[in-house]
């Protein structure tokens, strides 16, 4: 696991592209040096899964 991904700048990433394509963001480069592409979108994928199972968890930031 990469706490990287805790990063306030990551977290805001990640909430920012939450309505985009979890498969387009891995095929573009990271702009992070410390977490890659894949690991932004699977993120982003649990993130618009947590909106719909979890939906209590989906507001919570600092979630992996």
């Amino acid at each position: 696991m990469n706490n990287n991904i805790l990063h306030p700048d990551i977290q805001d990433f990640i909430a920012a592209h939450q309505h985009r394509d979890p498969v387009e963001i891995s095929l573009k480069k990271s702009p992070f040096s410390h977490v890659t592409s894949a690991e932004l979108a699977q993120q982003i994928f649990g993130l618009q899964k947590a909106r719909i199972k979890l939906p209590s968890w989906h507001g919570c930031k600092g979630i992996i």
